[in-house]
């Protein structure tokens, strides 16, 4: 009775300390946010001076609200039209690096987009 307590009390300790670990190498990947992003589109000659004035004030999104799509229009989802109204081929190219819906579901989105702006 005690050695079965043992090997679970061991068993949970285990996981524990695996959590633990996980959790470390979560907290030590660098924090990318999506000016990062940016500055690689702006490298690869992509952006003019006056999208990137424009697009400026998405930088401070962090990368992981990009990971899974949301609901509902959103701060990602006015970059990702606004980007793709600008340059197609920026768009294609900075999606490489982030989750963005796909061209085709972008175009049907500017309409309502441009509504909502106006």
């Amino acid at each position: 009775m005690v050695r079965s307590k043992v090997r679970i009390l061991s068993e949970e300790l285990k996981g524990l300390k695996k959590e633990l670990k996980n959790t470390a190498a979560r907290e030590q990947r660098p924090k990318e946010r999506l000016s990062d992003s940016l500055q690689k589109l702006k490298e690869q000659n992509f952006t003019n001076d006056e999208l990137h004035l424009k697009l400026e004030a998405y930088e401070d999104i962090p990368v992981e609200l990009f990971s899974r799509p949301t609901s509902g229009y959103s701060e990602q989802k006015d970059f990702a039209i606004l980007l793709h109204l600008y340059s197609p081929k920026a768009y294609e190219f900075i999606k490489g690096y982030l989750c963005l819906p796909s061209s085709r579901t972008i175009r049907s989105g500017c309409n309502m987009w441009m509504l909502n702006q106006a």
